[in-house]
């Protein structure tokens, strides 16, 4: 990104009059704003926060539409006229209004997934003080419907600009004449670069189709395996899956010893921080039981602090999420 918008050191002014320089100004800049988004939603805080959520969405079609799209379109809009005999496309104005349509499309777009997105993580996370979900998912549905418009005005919008450059394109076509394909030489002598001689021919691996595409199978195989088999190899602790009733009041002030923390049925999310992680060998998976009593595969279930459930009973603090 730096390379290419530095190219233009010197030479800032040409933006005022070239339109096909400014999408390739702004597309180096959509470049390098998704590439540091990328490694930025790697980080755990924030990939707890976007994951699964449409702030995914704005961020691909950031690079897709606002780099991919952009440089394409600028590179189109210089090479189009010299295929066809003319020294630039038929209407320079258009490029420009192409230019301005499209930077608003693709900020409607984008913006409105980011917005959707954050509210979408903050809503799936918010709990009420019982442990249950604040909104539920139709909820959190409804609230993004705006923003799901916003981004249709914003697709649509792109669209509208590329029927501009379709149009642009077709008069440029109309009004020029293709070039002439030169017949290929039959005894086409080597290049020659800076004085020395230059082969035409691939190197030696390249050259040789099997071992090229022996080698990219291995490195390909050399990647996978160094995703793979840390996967396999992870220890599965088990996944805890527990109904809460909502009277249930599980905080680190209840939990005052190993065997109260280990009956807590799925660890709910507003004590996890005080329960302890469950060891490989001492826990399968909890499953849920419409009795008062924990039950867990190798987990203790003693005693513990007593609180009062919906059915009016006392039960342990373990019963009181119901395994």
């Amino acid at each position: 990104m730096i390379n290419g918008i530095m190219t233009l050191s010197g030479a800032w002014e040409k933006l005022r009059t070239d339109p096909i320089l400014r999408f390739m100004i702004v597309a180096l800049s959509f470049y390098g704003m998704s590439t540091f988004e990328g490694p930025m939603m790697s980080i755990r805080s924030v990939n707890a926060l976007t994951h699964n959520t449409d702030w995914t969405i704005g961020h691909v079609h950031s690079g897709s539409l606002g780099w991919v799209a952009l440089i394409s379109i600028g590179a189109l809009y210089s090479l189009i006229p010299r295929l066809y005999r003319r020294t630039e496309m038929y209407s320079t104005k258009l490029i420009g209004v192409h230019f301005w349509i499209s930077t608003i499309g693709i900020v409607l777009y984008i913006a409105s997934m980011w917005i959707a997105g954050l509210m979408q993580g903050l809503m799936w996370r918010a709990v009420n003080d019982d442990g249950t979900l604040t909104y539920t998912f139709v909820e959190a549905l409804k609230a993004t419907q705006p923003y799901y418009v916003g981004r249709l005005v914003g697709g649509v919008v792109f669209l509208g600009g590329m029927l501009v450059m379709a149009y642009n394109v077709f008069r440029t076509i109309r009004s020029g004449s293709a070039l002439a394909v030169p017949e290929p030489a039959s005894g086409r002598p080597p290049r020659r670069r800076e004085g020395r001689q230059m082969s035409m021919e691939h190197p030696v691996i390249e050259r040789r189709i099997g071992l090229m595409g022996l080698l990219i199978v291995l490195v390909v195989s050399v990647g996978g395996l160094a995703e793979i088999v840390p996967m396999m190899a992870a220890v599965d602790v088990g996944t805890p899956v527990a109904v809460c009733s909502r009277s249930a009041r599980c905080s680190s002030k209840d939990a005052t010893s190993t065997s109260a923390r280990a009956a807590m049925c799925a660890t709910p999310r507003w004590c996890a921080r005080s329960a302890p992680r469950p060891s490989a060998t001492a826990t399968t998976r909890w499953r849920a039981s419409p009795s008062g009593s924990t039950r867990s595969s190798g987990v203790p279930s003693g005693p513990g602090p007593t609180s009062r459930g919906s059915a009016g009973g006392t039960a342990t603090t373990g019963s009181a999420c119901t395994c």
